[in-house]
């Protein structure tokens, strides 16, 4: 099992319509309390169900407080991290939901590039394996994106990196750049899904 977040400025952007827009997701179903307030949703997905839990909102404040901490901590280590944006960005969070992925990030990078395409459908980003995705694919901060860095070099902003392999099926834009940064991460690692 592995675990994720996604943060958002804006919790609106989260419906039916939205979630089953990202290819992989085949289902949606609101978790609420015994008051009958939204506590989270069961989403389906191809690859099995994802449980997103929402943070409750009195404690979101505190936890985007660390959370830009952290950032600050990864500059120390990656000289390339853009402190202030980062920082912005997660301070324009008004809503956090913490995930339960079943089927993990390693049994198939799909798993991966779809997580980025819901938080670039919710108009957010996410937090995956120790490092910030932007929804377009953009690894903002944290350990994927050294990782990158230290095989490819740092990127500038309009910077693409070339893929070690031509990927054989039609992606999405994100899908694509996700992927190359999986195929660098996961060097040597066999894909049971292609």
């Amino acid at each position: 099992m592995d675990h994720c977040s996604f943060y958002l400025p804006d919790p609106s952007t989260i419906s039916n319509k939205t979630l089953l827009a990202v290819e992989g997701v085949t289902g949606f179903k609101a978790r609420k309390n015994e008051r009958g307030r939204a506590v989270g949703i069961e989403l389906q997905t191809q690859f099995g169900p994802i449980s997103m839990n929402f943070m409750n909102p009195k404690e979101i404040p505190e936890h985007l407080e660390g959370f830009v901490g952290w950032v600050h901590h990864c500059a120390e280590s990656d000289p390339h991290v853009k402190v202030d944006v980062v920082s912005q960005v997660i301070l324009q969070t008004n809503f956090c939901i913490g995930c339960n992925i079943r089927h993990g990030f390693d049994d198939d990078f799909f798993i991966l590039s779809m997580v980025v395409d819901i938080a670039a459908a919710l108009k957010g980003f996410a937090f995956i394996n120790d490092t910030i995705v932007a929804g377009d694919g953009d690894f903002l901060c944290g350990r994927m994106k050294m990782e990158l860095e230290e095989v490819l070099g740092p990127l500038d902003e309009d910077q693409e990196p070339e893929p070690k392999q031509t990927p054989t099926r039609r992606r999405s834009r994100s899908r694509t750049r996700t992927h190359t940064r999986t195929q660098t991460r996961s060097r040597g690692r066999s894909r049971r899904r292609r």
